[in-house]
């Protein structure tokens, strides 16, 4: 493209001509087969649902429609039900699913990083993310920081699952929601999803074998406008319509909800965890649900997020980059695995065995966290330790900050926070193993790996006071890494 930015009625057109056979040869592979037209522009006509009526009214009246250059426009918006049926879910091979509950993200955790695809750099993503899974995710996140902290899943799993969030910009009775979000051009009311389903299942292979841990995995492209369809993977639709999907915003009747469908590739090339683009060590699967030469197949994630949360009839768009003008082709997640191998042989057996596995595998178990969404477990051999009443504390080092300089401020602040989540995940842990920790498990399941994560954080702060060229903080930090266990 050269870097010219199209407006957002030749986005529309150019949709029209390629997207419905691009998706009908990507989608299939993993279970979405894509009729002719799914991609064409939606133009209003006298057929028109009262959902639909309403969003188009809305759009109408917006200041300067289509000028702007942010969107959503009108023909981003499309009436399920003039969607024809064009989703196929029998993919065939291995029949098995493994589904996990890791909630929809009540605690909030949200942030504009991403530790994937831009590393360390605070609001790199430009979008904010919903997060559920590992409860420390941020920029600086690496494998051994999310191997460490604690995770919404109910099954232990602390794998970090990550999506842009939704915004209502206009709500049906014609109310403009203008609250500025952290980015630029990210504008309206932030809604939660009301349901999350984090599922594995074969994506059409005839067996799957175990990915490996801190695999990265990202599907769509955040960037589709500038970027063009090549990678582009976004898959909306309604509930009680999810045979008909499409790659443009849905317009769902009363009594049935927005739903975004996200599909990650499950072809590893068997050596890489990540690539330089984070694509070409996985890929997605050909048409018969086969793996391409030198890849095999691994559990295929899928992604299924239903919002009761966007009014009917309402204007929504995803969280983006400046200049992709909201597009719903831009839909896109992330996605990092941080199973043990108990926990990733559980999802690999109930997928080969053809088993709907929810949580733990027919065996029972769930792959060696015994502390729930915690994150905890025994951990370790030996007698267990007469734990009582007591707890973790460490020493404060927050107390001992400085006026921190402003260039810095959002970077050292995150740090602290994370240091505060370690901490926080230590004392879960250590409840949910109770009377059956063992001195060994307290000693390096819990304050090993705390200081090491601390002491990880401690020497980020000072290089960035030294970044700054900025007073340092009070006393000798780094001897403030190492915690302790008190009575409470």
């Amino acid at each position: 493209m050269s870097g010219k930015l199209r407006t957002p009625w030749s986005r529309g057109t150019r949709l029209t001509a390629v997207i419905g056979g691009l998706v009908l040869a990507a989608g299939s592979a993993v279970g979405i087969g894509v009729a002719a037209g799914m991609g064409d522009s939606f133009a209003a006509t006298g057929g028109d649902s009262p959902e639909m009526a309403s969003v188009q009214a809305l759009l109408a009246k917006a200041p300067n429609p289509g000028s702007n250059k942010i969107g959503p426009f009108a023909n981003d918006f499309i009436d399920i039900k003039k969607v024809q049926p064009n989703r196929n879910t029998n993919t065939g091979g291995a029949s098995g699913t493994f589904t996990e509950d890791c909630g929809t993200n009540q605690d909030n955790h949200h942030n504009s990083d991403n530790f994937i695809v831009t590393p360390g750099v605070d609001h790199g993503a430009l979008h904010v993310h919903d997060y559920v899974g590992n409860r420390t995710t941020t920029a600086r996140s690496n494998d051994r920081s999310l191997a460490a902290g604690g995770t919404t899943c109910a099954n232990g799993d602390k794998s970090t699952f990550f999506w842009p969030v939704i915004r209502v910009k206009q709500e049906p009775n014609g109310k403009n929601n203008n609250q500025q979000g952290p980015d630029k051009g990210n504008i309206g009311r932030l809604v939660e999803p009301n349901q999350v389903t984090i599922k594995f299942s074969s994506a059409g292979a005839s067996k799957v074998t175990a990915a490996p841990q801190f695999l990265r995995a990202i599907m769509g492209d955040a960037k589709e406008v500038t970027n063009g369809p090549a990678n582009a993977k976004a898959t909306w639709t309604c509930t009680g319509f999810e045979n008909r999907v499409t790659n443009k915003y849905p317009v769902c009747p009363q009594g049935s909800a927005v739903e975004r469908i996200m599909q990650f590739p499950s072809c590893w090339d068997g050596k890489n965890t990540d690539s330089a683009n984070h694509r070409t060590h996985i890929v997605f699967p050909k048409a018969n649900g086969q793996c391409p030469k030198g890849t095999k197949a691994v559990p295929a994630l899928e992604y299924d997020l239903v919002y009761q949360s966007v009014p009917n009839g309402s204007v929504f768009a995803v969280d983006g980059f400046d200049g992709q003008l909201h597009s719903p082709a831009t839909d896109h997640a992330d996605w990092e695995n941080v199973m043990n191998t108990q926990q990733m042989n559980a999802v690999v057996g109930c997928i080969n065995n053809g088993q709907k596995c929810v949580n733990q595998g027919q065996g029972g178990g769930n792959g060696g966290n015994t502390g729930g969404n915690t994150g905890g477990g025994k951990g370790a051999t030996g007698q267990p330790a007469s734990t009582g009443n007591q707890r973790v504390t460490c020493p404060d080092v927050r107390a001992k900050m400085p006026a921190i300089p402003a260039s810095v401020q959002s970077s050292v602040n995150q740090d602290l926070d994370q240091m505060d989540n370690f901490l926080n995940d230590a004392n879960n842990r250590l409840q949910a193993a109770g009377s059956q920790a063992t001195q060994d498990f307290i000693n390096n399941s819990i304050l090993g790996s705390l200081q090491n994560n601390r002491q990880f954080l401690i020497n980020q702060i000072l290089n960035l006071f030294n970044q700054a060229k900025a007073a340092q903080p009070q006393g000798n930090l780094p001897s403030m890494a190492a915690c302790s266990m008190t009575s409470s």
